[in-house]
């Protein structure tokens, strides 16, 4: 991990109240990108606020559908 991406970790953990975790993503460029989310949310907000994130916008509808199917697809190969 390169040093700028060690720090920009360690500042999302820094922010990370009690009961949080940092979670990540990587942007189109490649770039880490470190978010704190509530240790109850569960998978799905974590992708939701992943997305955010990365593409500077809420998932539609349409997108959290299409994910979802995918999930479920996935859970049914095990």
């Amino acid at each position: 991990m390169s040093r700028r991406f060690y720090e920009s970790f360690e500042q999302a953990r820094s922010e990370c109240p009690p009961g949080s975790s940092v979670a990540g993503t990587v942007t189109h460029s490649g770039k880490p990108l470190y978010f704190v989310v509530r240790a109850e949310d569960p998978d799905s907000k974590v992708r939701e606020l992943a997305f955010e994130a990365r593409e500077g916008r809420p998932m539609t509808a349409l997108e959290k559908t299409l994910l979802r199917i995918a999930e479920e697809r996935n859970a049914e190969r095990g």
